[in-house]
């Protein structure tokens, strides 16, 4: 085998025999995929260099001869400099695609076998007259699919870094860092937090490498780095640019012989006339770009080109119509010249033979663009041909108000986002299930039976009026049962995800309320289309089918949208700045206000409704601790409750954690967790306490662990910040519980390994809280930066005297309790010395307490005590 590769230009590395020489040994199958040029025509070597120097002279021979046609200002005096800049910088931009070292850094993420695998089987069903398979077709729809689903990620706006809210607000743009700049950051958009304040920095890296860490972005980022992880497979691409501010590829399909389009924002193979016909958008120039060569290719992306309009719009983008003919000819000309100087230097036995190839691919591309030869997806047996639907839709990335602004919702524009998971088959029929003017979804059933999932049935109801709308095949291929979910007023399906091969094995539909139902078989790979962390809720479905359910689209608009029973987008904003305006001129310290004006604002913002109840523990009543006890037996839920979350939720997600504990809480009333409420308090007080200089890390002693909830909200609040959690309880089952349901939500379900930045340690809690201190000290813990009591009330007092005594707790530590409210009369000792305003001596000098009493509502009244520590002179004493 080794003999045979090397004669088609190939090479076994000395540690992959070693590799395969010890799996032979082991008597274990071997499975080699060989990675080649995915054009077999074209005579050229797949590779022109051979390392990083040798791309960087090929680069630089580019540079300079790009760079004399933009001093000598090609395409003439009448072409806008912007415009000629853009044409020739993107000439430069990508000979990156071309270095060796950047391809071996996309193949190492890039899980080959596995595309390779499903390429193969994805061939099956499309096969040539001449019995071979559409292997680079089917390789290039894995790709696609996979860059979109499970590598890169759509970016409208970060996340806090602090505190992980999404409700971030631009401020604008400012210059890249040293270190931004590495990544080719042109700059640098900034956005605040309207929760904690915190400036977030989102570079807009321009290195497809530094994309393939970040792996987030908008379409030039998406475009960009898939250019490179294409091109690392072995398919010839190109960079497209569309003057209306949009950015693709091309894929060169040997079999074919044509240049295919390809949107990975999208996941579209194949459908160049998407933005026109679908998006409505308005082009006037698409230029594609590769590494030998740049042309104008808006023919294949338009129907209107000959049109008085188009024309116009061409003229007032470039300033010179011909004048940019030309400069994209003498592009393409010096990129063709550096590439066949190259080429005569490494292989100057192809160079005939590929003159004769490129020459004749010019001419054939020349001669078909724009009509129906270049849309042979349309027709015949290919694997593209599913991209059709592509044509009747509006755009699927981005927010529905940036989409709405650019003008590129087409006929979706009411539906709101779609997101779709699901292979197309030939006989896929699509069914858009979506309401009327005033209709809410009252109820949705699944029709699926052991194996596999048919179909979907909504209700939906305006007053007293309710309809049915299906989507079902009228043969399926089972019998199918419905499993039926009733949505209630005010609540919303938050999740969708299942399984998926060949067809969608298995669904589930999750609520805002943590209610669900899930039916199906157990077979294929698991997706999601909508997950709670997104912030959307579901307005409808599309559904394809063909005997078996093939695909699964939902669309969404975000949980808080007017037009969907939600409170309009900008009011939590809006109260919560007028109220923490309010608290400042009333004197109180900003960390203060801020959590007080959180809270306030959700308890405006949102209606909670649950009575007590005295009884069964029973789904739709109230538990909560007796306040009387220090902790009241909840007759096993605890234990069931971890128990939902480890089956339930996504390991190694300490948000999706929260989300299932809280969701199971709530069908009890709640009262088995702290609660949002509460939970957001302790989230906001990490993510606005700094790590004090000299340390990498945030320091949390819990005393009271119970099932573990309480934690998680830490994790929450510390970001992606380092942070050691010491969880102290007394209880020592509540202990075991704890461990459980924290282990689980922070350990890497790939390697079975904790995540780098957290240190998590559970244990019982000592008699003597000087034993405690003592120990942490001693192991390196060596002061608290926010200390959580909720243990026993009336310990609170003494214990926090001897931290403070032994510096364990000191200036800048924060201090919260649990139930300030409900056994306030338990602690009153407690809160008598955090609330009376002077001061009390300690070994680092006079301190004070700033302390606030945050009432909750839900899910039983209650508050929370936050004292900050801080220094005092020695008049306060």
């Amino acid at each position: 085998f080794s003999e045979q590769l090397r004669k088609e230009g190939g090479e076994l590395r000395q540690e992959d025999m070693g590799g395969l020489s010890l799996a032979a040994a082991a008597g274990k199958e071997i499975e080699i995929v060989v990675l080649s040029s995915l054009s077999p025509s074209n005579p050229s070597p797949a590779k022109l260099v051979e390392s990083d120097s040798e791309a960087d002279a090929w680069a630089k021979e580019v540079r300079a001869d790009l760079t004399a046609q933009l001093q000598a200002k090609v395409g003439g005096a009448g072409l806008k400099d912007s415009v000629r800049q853009q044409v020739i910088n993107n000439g430069m931009h990508v000979q990156l695609y071309e270095v060796p070292s950047h391809q071996q850094e996309a193949l190492a993420v890039i899980p080959v076998v596995e595309l390779h695998q499903k390429a193969v089987s994805r061939c099956q069903g499309f096969v040539e007259e001449d019995g071979s398979p559409y292997y680079a077709e089917c390789l290039l729809k894995e790709l696609v699919q996979w860059f979109k689903t499970s590598f890169f990620k759509w970016m409208d706006k970060p996340e806090c870094a602090a505190c992980g809210c999404k409700n971030t607000a631009s401020q604008g743009a400012t210059t890249p860092t040293p270190e931004e700049q590495k990544g080719m950051a042109g700059q640098v958009e900034v956005y605040r937090c309207t929760v904690c304040g915190s400036l977030t920095r989102y570079p807009r890296y321009n290195h497809p490498v530094a994309l393939l860490h970040t792996r987030s972005g908008r379409c030039g980022e998406w475009a960009n780095c898939f250019c490179l992880v294409a091109r690392s497979l072995g398919f010839e691409v190109r960079h497209v640019i569309d003057a209306t501010d949009h950015v693709w590829s091309e894929v060169w399909i040997d079999r074919q012989q044509r240049w295919v389009h390809v949107d990975p924002c999208e996941a579209v193979v194949d459908a160049p006339l998407m933005y026109e016909s679908g998006w409505k958008k308005s082009l006037s120039w698409v230029w594609a770009t590769s590494k030998d060569g740049c042309r104008d290719v808006t023919p294949r992306y338009t129907r209107q080109l000959d049109t008085a309009p188009f024309q116009n719009r061409r003229k007032e983008y470039a300033g010179d119509v011909e004048g940019m003919g030309q400069a994209l000819k003498a592009v393409n000309d010096t990129l063709e010249k550096c590439y066949f100087d190259r080429l005569q230097k490494t292989a100057p036995n192809t160079v005939t033979a590929a003159r004769k190839f490129y020459n004749d691919r010019y001419a054939r591309e020349t001669s078909t663009i724009g009509s129906d030869e270049d849309e042979s997806s349309a027709t015949g047996v290919n694997p593209f041909r599913d991209s059709q639907k592509a044509l009747n839709s509006g755009r699927q990335t981005g927010s529905v108000e940036w989409r709405l602004q650019r003008g590129e919702l087409g006929k979706d524009a009411a539906a709101g986002d779609l997101v779709e998971h699901g292979p197309t088959h030939a006989d896929t029929e699509f069914v858009d299930l979506l309401p009327k003017k005033g209709e809410e979804m009252s109820e949705v059933q699944i029709l699926a039976d052991d194996t596999a999932v048919y179909g979907l049935d909504v209700m939906w109801c305006s007053g007293d009026s309710c309809r049915q709308s299906s989507a079902i095949s009228s043969s399926p291929h089972g019998e199918p049962k419905a499993h039926a979910l009733t949505i209630e007023r005010g609540e919303y399906i938050t999740e969708v995800t299942g399984r998926c091969g060949s067809w969608i094995d298995h669904l589930s539909i999750r609520t805002s309320n943590g209610r669900e139902i899930s039916a199906g078989g157990s077979g294929g790979a698991e997706f999601s289309v909508l997950k709670r962390d997104d912030g959307r809720r579901a307005t409808g479905f599309r559904v394809g089918f063909g005997g078996h359910m093939h695909n699964i689209g939902v669309y969404t608009v975000t949980v808080n949208d007017k037009a969907n029973g939600g409170q309009p987008q900008n009011a939590a904003k809006d109260v919560m700045k007028e109220l923490f305006t309010q608290y400042i001129k009333e004197g109180m310290d900003q960390n203060a206000a801020a959590a007080k004006a959180l809270l306030e604002t959700k308890r405006r913002l949102t209606q909670k409704s649950g009575k007590t109840v005295v009884g069964d523990l029973k789904p739709g009543n109230v538990y909560h601790p007796n306040p009387d006890d220090h902790r009241a037996d909840s007759g096993g839920l605890d234990d069931r409750l971890v128990d939902h979350v480890v089956k339930t939720a996504e390991g190694g997600s300490v948000k999706d954690c929260i989300i299932k504990a809280e969701g199971f809480s709530a069908q009890y009333g709640g009262g088995l967790t702290l609660g949002d409420e509460k939970g957001e308090i302790l989230s906001f007080t990490v993510a606005t306490t700094k790590i004090p200089t000299g340390r990498d890390q945030l320091q949390i002693l819990e005393l009271g662990s119970h099932s573990g909830d309480g934690t998680l909200r830490f994790l929450k609040g510390v970001g992606k910040r380092k942070v050691k959690i010491v969880s102290v309880e007394e209880n020592s089952h509540w202990l075991q519980l704890g461990k459980q349901l924290v282990s689980y939500a922070i350990r890497d379900p790939s390697t079975g390994k904790t995540k780098h930045t957290i240190r998590y340690k559970a244990m019982l809690m000592p008699e003597d809280m000087a034993d405690l201190v003592e120990s942490l000290q001693g192991s390196g813990m060596d002061r608290a930066d926010i200390v959580f009591m909720d243990h026993q009330p009336g310990r609170f007092k003494q214990d926090l005297m001897k931290m403070v005594e032994l510096g364990f707790a000191g200036p800048g530590t924060a201090v919260i309790v649990d139930n300030a409210g409900t056994k306030a009369a338990m602690m009153k000792d407690y809160l008598d010395l955090v609330q009376a305003g002077g001061a009390i001596s300690s070994p680092s000098g006079p301190i004070k307490f700033n302390t606030v009493v945050q009432k909750v509502s839900s899910p039983y009244p209650d508050a929370l005590a936050i004292s900050w520590i801080e220094n005092a002179s020695s008049e306060e004493l």
